[in-house]
């Protein structure tokens, strides 16, 4: 039942013409050092999760105060824009 008024209120919320808000990246400076460390691997000869793990290392050394998942977006948004 919750997942049907659920679905009800997202339908009406569409029909009004509601726009929803778009996330908010809260680490340009995670993004930054990320799309950085991907530019200086993208040569080295390995498979994309090794790459994607030495990138991973080197920025929770970077940030030892940030969380985690914020590092893996960061990782993901660098690699999106490039």
């Amino acid at each position: 039942m919750k997942t049907l008024l659920q679905r009800f209120a997202l339908w009406i919320l569409k029909v009004t013409g509601y726009e929803f808000p778009k996330p908010q990246i809260r680490a340009n400076r995670y993004v930054m050092a990320a799309a950085i460390l991907c530019g200086e691997l993208s040569n080295w000869d390995a498979s994309g999760e090794a790459k994607r793990h030495q990138v991973y290392a080197k920025l929770i050394k970077q940030f030892p105060e940030a969380r985690k998942k914020d590092l893996s977006l960061a990782i993901e948004l660098a690699l999106h824009d490039a």
